[in-house]
């Protein structure tokens, strides 16, 4: 088989850009490159395209950060290319054409269905789901009512978008979700604008701060219960992960931006999770259920909480899960005995798979 060339695609225009850096990273060190030849192409901090020049990336961790323009190369994309979909204003020449792209894009303009759109138009088959996946499961408050409707349990809410912001009434919140709640922008990941509310004081320090990161924000119940996540793939045969659990560091009230990324003693994962067998199948069975209740497709971390009296609630669908050093999706699937290289390769056939599939439905209509 012929090499296969792979845009990595990284950054993004999102809260989540240095996270999505860091997974790059290690997508990038271990993709099979005996089947696989990477490009790197990086979203800046303002929404530039770029070309990233892997030598340099490799050799200065601290440059690449957080991705500017800089001297990287500039790119346009081509639609209806069947040879090159991505054109270096710089040097004025094609790039070689792109067979797939594996997206490590967290967050905002990258996890939420734009770029896949922008993906689907250049019709280049992308790891990860579809527009309609990736946009429900970036949406909290869409994503609730969905599993609502699959009678699947999630904790109670009540949304704002900023428009009505001056609604917002602290004892209806209260009479409804009681203290503490959780607030949650309704469009973010790994934790950022999240916050434990316990008192008035803290509520709105915790809308205000909401609403710098999103236009929606969440309000939820707070679920005591263990914190646990499946690894999911698959397209149309799906397979799920044995549940591993993070273990919040008693000085954190909930699991944080800080005490995921950038406090090394912040949490703990295990795998499996500290459950019944009975519970761990349980567990299982309703990260699939959710998955494909949630139209997702190649790969998503199924986050849940399970309480002392064994009540499953799903908590968040991560489409595009981070591939750090530390995140749990490629630990789960290692635990299972897919070896990280292994998993990326997967990733990549799934894309492809549904490239094939949906390659069958006809774009034209004959009279």
């Amino acid at each position: 088989m012929a090499i296969k060339n792979i845009a990595i695609l990284m950054g993004g225009k999102s809260p989540e850009h240095e996270i999505s850096m860091k997974s790059a990273r290690n997508i990038i060190d271990k993709i099979d490159r005996k089947k696989f030849y990477p490009i790197l192409i990086g979203i800046d901090i303002t929404g530039k395209w770029l070309l990233i020049d892997e030598l340099d990336f490799t050799a200065n961790t601290e440059k690449y950060k957080t991705l500017k323009a800089n001297d990287n190369r500039g790119l346009a994309m081509l639609g209806g290319n069947e040879n090159a979909a991505f054109y270096n204003l710089d040097t004025l020449t094609y790039l070689p054409k792109i067979d797939a792209a594996f997206s490590v894009l967290h967050g905002g303009f990258g996890e939420d269905g734009s770029v896949q759109g922008v993906l689907k138009l250049l019709d280049i088959p992308f790891t990860g789901p579809g527009i309609a996946g990736a946009s429900i499961n970036m949406d909290k408050e869409i994503m609730k009512k969905l599993l609502k409707e699959a009678k699947i349990k999630t904790a109670k809410y009540v949304a704002y978008h900023y428009t009505d912001k001056n609604k917002i009434n602290f004892e209806s919140c209260v009479k409804k979700l009681a203290l503490p709640m959780i607030l949650k922008p309704a469009s973010c990941g790994s934790s950022v604008g999240v916050h434990k509310i316990k008192n008035e004081v803290e509520f709105w320090a915790a809308v205000h701060d909401g609403f710098v990161y999103d236009n929606k924000i969440l309000l939820e119940e707070f679920i005591i219960g263990q914190e646990v996540e499946c690894a999911v793939m698959g397209n149309y045969k799906v397979k799920c992960s044995t549940p591993g659990e993070v273990i919040t560091n008693k000085k954190y009230e909930i699991y944080n931006y800080e005490a995921k990324y950038l406090d090394a003693e912040g949490a703990q994962t295990k795998v499996p999770a500290s459950l019944t067998v009975e519970r761990l199948l349980k567990v299982k069975r309703n990260s699939i259920k959710a998955y494909k209740a949630l139209y997702c497709e190649g790969l998503s971390r199924v986050d849940s909480f399970v309480t002392n009296e064994g009540l499953i609630y799903i908590n968040e669908i991560n489409t595009l899960p981070g591939f750090t050093s530390i995140s749990m999706y490629p630990k789960l699937w290692e635990y299972e005995g897919v070896a990280y290289t292994a998993l990326i390769t997967k990733l990549i056939e799934f894309a492809f798979e549904r490239k094939i599939f949906e390659s069958r439905v006809v774009t034209t209509f004959a009279q």
